[in-house]
């Protein structure tokens, strides 16, 4: 029998990330001038951030564990995704962002209390110029993770 993460499996995962955040933030990054792998830390991601960041806040969010549907294999994907619409004010800005962050705040094996640590990073559905949007906002449940 080969080694695998069940749906089941799948659901608690994804349910306990869920119960164990203390917060949840979303920033947006351009994913061609980062190099990020498995061992990335949110310094990466943030290197990689508009040289303008500071213009617009990371944005609080709160996520929702759902069924994702059938996916390949009729097998249920189970998704942590964002519970209600996004929104960055970017005017001002003038890079090119494709991807967006996730960060948690929790305690993390070896330190002393809560931290905010980078939890996932994902594309956007497009490249967006920020020199031509005054908002940009990411839908209802249009971000997350999922275990396949």
């Amino acid at each position: 029998m080969a080694t695998s993460l069940h749906n089941t499996g799948e659901e608690f995962y994804q349910k306990s990330a869920l119960a164990n955040a203390t917060s949840f933030t979303v920033g947006l990054f351009d994913d061609s001038t980062a190099a990020l792998d498995d061992d990335s830390v949110l310094a990466d991601v943030q290197a990689a951030e508009p040289d303008t960041a500071q213009t617009y806040a990371v944005q609080t969010a709160t996520f929702k564990v759902q069924d994702g549907g059938e996916t390949a294999g009729d097998k249920p994907d189970w998704e942590l995704v964002n519970d209600g619409e996004i929104t960055f004010d970017v005017s001002g800005n003038n890079e090119d962002v494709d991807s967006y962050y996730i960060t948690v705040n929790y305690d993390q094996d070896g330190n002393a209390g809560d931290e905010e640590v980078l939890f996932a990073t994902g594309d956007l559905s497009q490249s967006y110029a920020l020199g031509n949007l005054d908002t940009l906002k990411l839908s209802d449940a249009g971000i997350g993770t999922s275990l396949t």
